[in-house]
C-alpha cells in the first residue's frame, strides 16, 4: 500500500513539473529569448523545481513514516500456541516454550515456562498451571525453574529468585515481576498459551 501510494505521488508531482516547464517555456515575454541564463522565467522554473522535488521528497518520507505507524499500533492477532498436555507434566515441573511475540505485543520469538504447581501450590495459588515470560527483568537473562525442595524461578546471572506462584520477585536485583502468559487448557488436557495477562486473550 505505501510503495502504490508513493508511485501515485511520484507520478502526480512529476506530471506537475511537465505542467510547470510547458507553462513557462512557452509564456516568454516579448523580445525575451526563451531559457537564457538571465531569464527570469528560467529562474522561476528552477525554483520550482526544486520545490516539487523538496514536495517529493517529503511526500515518500510521510508515506513510510504513515505506514510504519500503522503497523506498529495494528492489532496482532495471536494464533493460540501450543505447548504441552496436561498429561505429560508432572506436579513441580516445568517446560519451555516460545511465544511469537513479546509481552508489548510486538513480534519477537520470546522465551517462556510453564509450571505446573504442586497441590500445595495450587491450593495456595488457586490455579494449578502458570506461565511466565523467561527473561529476567533485571538485564533479560534466561531464568530457570529449580524443583528443589523450595522450588523457585531462578536467574543464573545475578542470582535473581522470583515466586513461582505470582511471577513476583523475592530476591536479588530484580523489582519487577515476571510478564505472565495466559493459558487455556482443553478438555483433552491440550495447554495452549493465547496471549499476555493484561493484553487480553488476542486468539480466537
Amino acid at each position: 500500500m505505501a510503495d502504490l501510494s508513493a508511485l501515485l505521488l511520484l507520478g502526480a508531482l512529476s506530471l506537475l513539473g511537465v505542467i510547470l516547464y510547458l507553462a513557462i517555456h512557452y509564456s516568454v515575454r516579448p523580445g525575451a529569448k526563451p531559457g537564457g541564463i538571465d531569464d527570469p522565467l528560467r529562474r522561476a522554473f528552477l525554483r520550482y523545481s526544486v520545490l516539487a522535488s523538496l514536495v517529493l521528497v517529503l511526500g515518500h518520507a510521510w508515506v513510510g513514516v504513515e505506514e510504519m505507524f500503522r503497523s506498529l499500533t495494528r492489532q496482532i492477532k495471536l494464533e493460540p500456541v501450543y505447548v504441552a498436555n496436561l498429561r505429560e507434566l508432572e506436579p513441580g515441573s516445568a517446560v519451555s516454550f516460545m511465544m511469537p511475540v513479546d509481552p508489548d505485543m510486538l513480534p519477537a520469538d520470546h522465551p517462556c515456562i510453564l509450571i505446573r504447581l504442586t497441590p500445595e501450590e495450587a491450593q495456595r495459588a488457586g490455579r494449578e498451571l502458570v506461565a511466565y515470560s523467561a527473561r529476567c527483568t533485571h538485564l533479560g537473562c534466561i531464568v530457570e525453574y529449580l524443583e528443589t525442595d523450595g522450588r523457585e524461578i531462578y536467574c543464573p546471572c545475578h542470582a535473581g529468585i522470583f515466586d513461582p506462584l505470582t511471577g513476583n520477585p523475592i530476591s536479588g536485583p530484580p523489582k519487577r515481576p515476571l510478564p505472565e502468559v495466559q493459558l487455556r487448557v482443553e478438555e483433552d488436557g491440550s495447554i495452549y498459551a493465547v496471549g499476555w495477562v493484561g493484553q487480553g486473550e488476542q486468539g480466537e
